[in-house]
């Protein structure tokens, strides 16, 4: 025996796309934020390697304990400054969240003023400029790093001539000019090597970005009918199995619905294969949007989908399949034939503990029974009447 339930109130659609992208870039951007505060934590490390060397110099005799304390005293209050924008996220203000540049002009002044400060063996903190410059090398552009360079150039000189004028007789004026004429020749070449490896990864990102569309691409066609867009019969079929093991665990329910378009044969047979490929995707179109979120649906051969509704019972399911029936029926295809409509025959099974190969069974043999019935009409199996 079977039976025709009249329709209930209708639900709304509800797309969570744009929330879970949301999400998406969220991630995103948290991992960026922790890739950027683990770059000035390996620019600390810098910084103690300066002030080991800067120890040196006082250990050797060439600068004394008190400037020693200014430059500890100083380079903890950049990092703490540094530190700071990182954890209040207020580094994301500024056109380069990773404060790479005002890192390196920090540095760059740090080292300067101690650089003036020493009596000798000014040398060694040369390597200081070419530490602070060799993190630029993985984020700053060729213009960027020129800029730096300039700037670095430009304040040893400035240093060097104030040596000149304040305390001429404790250099050697030949050698301090030979260390500014070091970095003259060797900081440019940090932003020529900065600008080969920027185009390098610009081209390894496009090539990430290519290989991740692609990779996308095949994962859809994977799992998508090409013509519909919507799940293809393995990947429906798996959501049907997953659904199956989820209410299983649960005591939940959930309903089924083979829905077949009555009388495709006749659109392909007098309108031609395209029109009934046209058919097919305004079907799907159609149906995709009067199903709730948690639905799901699937081609399930030729002109015949599957549709999956977890925790509803047989009443709810009715509900969307006749809102669903009734769309599909009120549409004409006036670009086929003026006038034209296509009617949707379909059969509706809740899962009581069976298998999915008996509920689908069982959906199929109620889609029958629309089709016997008159077609273009919601069918339920007889086990259902009275539950």
């Amino acid at each position: 025996m079977w039976c025709m339930i009249g329709q209930p109130k209708e639900k709304p659609y509800m797309d969570h796309q744009e929330i879970i992208e949301r999400e998406n870039q969220a991630m995103r951007a948290t991992y960026a934020q922790q890739l950027r505060f683990r770059r000035y934590l390996m620019a600390v490390t810098s910084y103690l390697i300066g002030a080991f060397m800067v120890g040196l110099l006082v250990w050797l005799g060439y600068l004394t304990m008190e400037y020693y304390l200014y430059f500890i005293g100083l380079m903890v209050l950049i990092n703490a400054l540094f530190f700071v924008l990182f954890k209040t996220g207020l580094n994301l203000r500024f056109s380069d969240p990773s404060l790479t540049s005002l890192q390196i002009v920090a540095s760059t002044i740090l080292t300067v003023q101690i650089s003036y400060l020493v009596t000798d063996g000014r040398g060694i903190l040369l390597l200081l400029y070419l530490t602070s410059h060799l993190f630029g090398v993985f984020r700053l552009s060729f213009r960027q790093f020129l800029l730096l360079d300039a700037f670095s150039i430009a304040a040893y000189g400035l240093m060097l001539q104030l040596l000149i004028q304040n305390r001429p007789e404790t250099i050697d004026i030949n050698l301090e000019i030979l260390y500014w004429a070091a970095l003259i020749i060797v900081l440019p070449s940090f932003a020529l090597m900065g600008a080969y490896l920027n185009r390098l990864r610009e081209r390894l990102n496009e090539r990430n970005t290519h290989l991740n569309k692609a990779l996308k691409k095949i994962q859809e066609l994977a799992v998508t009918d090409e013509l519909t867009g919507l799940h293809n019969r393995r990947s429906i079929m798996s959501e049907l199995s997953k659904e199956w093991e989820r209410t299983e665990r649960s005591g939940n329910h959930f309903c089924i619905a083979l829905m077949d378009l009555d009388l495709f044969k006749e659109i392909n047979d007098t309108y031609g294969h395209h029109a009934g490929d046209t058919v097919l995707k305004r079907f799907a179109s159609l149906v995709s949007k009067e199903l709730r979120s948690p639905d799901s649906i699937g081609r399930y051969g030729g002109e015949e989908f599957l549709l999956i509704m977890p925790n509803t019972r047989i009443i709810e399911a009715k509900t969307v399949t006749e809102r669903i029936r009734e769309k599909v029926a009120g549409y004409t295809h006036d670009d086929i034939d003026q006038g034209l409509t296509i009617h949707v025959s379909i059969g509706i099974a809740e899962y009581q503990n069976q298998s999915t190969q008996e509920l689908l069974k069982q959906a199929d043999t109620a889609l029958y029974e629309s089709k016997n019935n008159g077609r273009n009409r919601v069918s339920i199996h007889t086990t259902h009447l009275f539950d």
